[in-house]
């Protein structure tokens, strides 16, 4: 579907998903010629492919845009295209039947392009039984890949967050602490980590505020950490690798000795210097070779 975006701007009444939700708060659904649309393609998973993610959002509101079509304009043809559909929750597969139902069509396809022919948007595509087909329809909507704020690498720069490979926020751990990052106080939530309906930010938004809530109980002593990374002053070698990998700001270079220093009271033990450093300088406070030795030789008894 690579094709589909830059037709946007250039072919008359292809417009995007937030384009139609103004629509239907305005209680206007028509074209530019300001009559009603008498066939419309709804078109998901564009950009899908060059993001290399799923937005999981798009099928559903497509779903909802298509409902709202049927109920709006009655003899209003809807043909929805798409690569795979998203119904994760137990009431999104009957919300699709009850679609189908208004007899609206559901066509899958990996191949799509628009062009203009006679002020008519043709919308012609690769059948999932792979038969090359068009449709001439009056208006097409596209639901682009959700991604991440323009903000969000200025943000990661001044509070040193990682992100991930598709730009959004990397947590601490997707399954055990999926809402807190490697920086101890900073939480994430909701479309800031990747793609999410408004119910699973709302749980996400309750999940990070629970952390912050059960780190200020009154009289909570602060526990320093022990594992802290200790550097080997004979072995380093002054390349401050470490410095460009460390997530907490700990680690500073002396120049006059030529080697990196840890700030052992802000140090959270997170080891990734460990495994950057070249020489292997750096080792965690008891976590010596010695010591896992030992706990693997009982593990194993």
């Amino acid at each position: 579907m690579s094709r589909v975006p830059s037709v946007y701007g250039d072919v008359e009444n292809v417009i995007t998903a937030l384009e139609f939700e103004t629509m239907i708060s305005s209680g206007k659904i028509v074209l530019k010629n300001g009559k009603p649309p008498g066939a419309v393609a709804l078109i998901q998973c564009v950009g899908r492919q060059e993001k290399g993610y799923c937005s999981k959002t798009c099928c559903l509101y497509s779903i909802k845009f298509a409902r709202i079509l049927k109920d709006k304009l009655a003899d209003v043809d809807v043909s929805e295209f798409y690569q795979d559909l998203c119904l994760p929750d137990k009431a999104d597969q009957n919300y699709f039947e009850e679609a189908k139902k208004k007899g609206i069509h559901f066509v899958q396809s990996d191949e799509i392009e628009i062009k203009d022919i006679n002020d008519r948007i043709k919308v012609k595509y690769k059948s999932a039984e792979g038969k090359k087909e068009e449709l001439s329809v009056d208006m097409a909507i596209l639901a682009p890949a959700m991604v991440p704020s323009q903000d969000t690498s200025k943000t990661a720069e001044m509070l040193n967050l990682p992100l991930d490979e598709t730009g959004f926020f990397k947590e601490a751990h997707e399954m055990l602490n999926p809402v807190a990052t490697p920086i101890e106080g900073v939480f994430v939530a909701g479309c800031a980590l990747g793609p999410k309906n408004i119910p699973d930010s709302i749980v996400q938004s309750q999940a990070a505020a629970g952390k912050i809530l059960s780190t200020l109980v009154p009289g909570k002593k602060l526990e320093p950490e022990v594992k802290t990374a200790e550097i080997r002053e004979e072995f380093c070698t002054g390349c401050q690798t470490c410095l460009s990998v460390c997530f907490y700001g700990v680690i500073s270079f002396d120049e006059h000795k030529g080697i990196s220093i840890v700030n052992e009271a802000i140090c959270r033990g997170c080891g990734s210097c460990v495994g950057s450093c070249p020489s292997g300088a750096i080792k965690i406070k008891h976590f010596t070779y010695p010591q896992l030795y030992r706990e693997v030789l009982e593990a194993l008894r």
